[in-house]
C-alpha cells in the first residue's frame, strides 16, 4: 500500500464532514419520533383507560355508571321491576355527599305511562380503602296498594376518595 502524500488531504474527510453536519437533522428527526410516540402513548392511555371518566365529577360518574349497570342487569330477574315503573323517587341521607348529587341528577330509569310501580331509589354513599362509591339500593312498592313488591340493591364504584 502506499501512503498519500502528507501535504494532501485523505479522500474520506469530506465524507467524515458530512456526516457529522447530518447528525443534527438525524437528532431532530429522533425528537420528533419521542415526541410522537409519547403523544400517542398519552392518547392510548386516555381512550384505553376511559380517563375522561375519571376526571369527571362524582355525580357524572354516578349517572354514567348507572346507565351501564341498568343495561347490564336489563334482562335479569330482579331487574323485571324497572319494567312497570311509573314513578321514581330518589333519595339520599341527610349530611352525606350522595345527598348533592341527588339534587343535581335525575334516576335514569325509564318510566312507563302505565306503569304501576314507585321505585323508592336510596342511595347510599359508601368508603371502602382508598375507594368510593354508591350503594343503590332499589325498593319496588305498588301504587294503588302502597305495599312492597320487590327490592335489590347493587354497589357502583366511582373511583378513588375525591
Amino acid at each position: 500500500m502506499t501512503k498519500p502524500p502528507e501535504n494532501e488531504e485523505s479522500s474520506f474527510a469530506p465524507v467524515a464532514n458530512e456526516a457529522l453536519s447530518g447528525s443534527g437533522s438525524a437528532r431532530g428527526v429522533g425528537w420528533a419520533l419521542l415526541v410522537v410516540a409519547v403523544a400517542l402513548a398519552g392518547l392510548v392511555i386516555f381512550v384505553g383507560f376511559n380517563q375522561r371518566y375519571w376526571l369527571l365529577p362524582p355525580e357524572e360518574k354516578l349517572i354514567s355508571s348507572w346507565k351501564s349497570d341498568l343495561a347490564l342487569i336489563q334482562n335479569t330477574q330482579p331487574a323485571s321491576m324497572l319494567k312497570r315503573i311509573g314513578k321514581v323517587r330518589l333519595r339520599a341521607n341527610d349530611h352525606s355527599p350522595a345527598q348533592e348529587w341527588v339534587e343535581k341528577i335525575r334516576a335514569p330509569i325509564e318510566i312507563q305511562k302505565n306503569g304501576d310501580i314507585l321505585a323508592d331509589v336510596f342511595l347510599i354513599h359508601q368508603i371502602d380503602g382508598h375507594r368510593y362509591g354508591v350503594v343503590v339500593q332499589y325498593e319496588f312498592i305498588d301504587i294503588k296498594t302502597n305495599n312492597k313488591v320487590g327490592e335489590f340493591a347493587r354497589t357502583l364504584w366511582l373511583g378513588i376518595y375525591y
